[in-house]
């Protein structure tokens, strides 16, 4: 029986040099759910493939009808918060995906999960969790921000098309 579908990834594929380059993505669905992270790849070069390979293929994955409602999944999440805050607004709509996560025994197993991520008045963290769609288990709870640094500056002049400078 089929584990899922390959589905070609438009943001990491792409044909480059008239045709002498090309990137194959294909991210695996399952009952119409992404999985994240477990993908096929290649690279061709002068049409001969000189890279294949593969990412979190293999999995045993949960139902891919979720048991539990994304009411429900959001009560299991405050109730491990215990309770929700009249300063918590959400952020996005809810997502289903399946999760890869590695068993005790090294099994790898798709978990079908909801996340969903809300914002508290006053603090700067998106608060992310990653909540079982079958029994409503958090299995992650955590800041989904990226932080980052940026170091630069600022040129007093410039200089416009002609060449010339100007402040």
């Amino acid at each position: 029986p089929s584990l899922g579908e390959l589905v070609l990834s438009g943001t990491r594929s792409a044909v480059l040099e008239d045709g002498r380059i090309a990137y194959v993505d294909l991210d695996l669905t399952v009952g119409g759910h992404p999985v994240r992270g477990a993908r096929v790849f290649a690279r061709f070069n002068s049409g001969r493939m000189i890279q294949l390979g593969t990412e979190l293929l293999g999995g045993t994955p949960d139902p891919s009808t979720p048991a539990l409602s994304v009411a429900e999944a959001e009560q299991a999440l405050f109730e491990y918060l215990g309770g929700r805050s009249e300063l918590d607004t959400p952020h996005g709509e809810p997502e289903l995906f399946y999760k890869p996560v590695r068993g005790a025994d090294g099994s790898l197993r798709y978990r079908l999960i909801y996340e969903i991520s809300f914002r508290r008045v006053g603090e700067s963290p998106t608060w992310t969790a990653h909540v079982a769609a079958n029994d409503g288990e958090i299995v992650e709870f955590f800041d989904g921000n990226h932080y980052g640094e940026v170091t630069g500056g600022v040129y007093k002049a410039t200089v416009d098309r002609e060449g010339r400078h100007e402040t």
